[in-house]
């Protein structure tokens, strides 16, 4: 992160997606991966969603790299409206973080038609 902020990105960035994070080890001087990340960002008022169920958990969407996104982020849940191909796609994480969601959602929602 102190890479992205001394290269200027941070200043461009309007929003961002962590996923979820775990085995992180406590060699930290944080309390967590989360607040590590919302501390080096809060000066630049960027909107972050924390805990997108991406990556190796059970519960594992598509984050569509390349796709325009909208985040609202709320404390009751966040969304992300994905534009694909046209088409908008929301992945609204209060109902996904619910429930598992079968692989055949997880596909549509990635904009994939089976």
């Amino acid at each position: 992160m102190r890479v992205l902020q001394m290269n200027g990105v941070l200043d461009r960035c309007k929003g961002i997606i962590l996923g979820e994070f775990s085995d992180c080890g406590s060699e930290f001087t944080y309390e967590n991966v989360e607040t590590m990340i919302r501390q080096l960002v809060e000066p630049y008022g960027i909107p972050m969603l924390c805990g997108f169920p991406a990556g190796h958990g059970d519960v594992n969407l598509p984050l569509v790299m390349g796709a325009p996104v909208t985040i609202d982020v709320r404390s009751d849940g966040a969304t992300l409206t994905f534009n694909i191909d046209g088409e908008q796609r929301d992945i609204a994480t209060s109902a996904v973080i619910a429930s598992p969601t079968p692989l055949a959602n997880r596909m549509q929602l990635a904009g994939k038609v089976l």
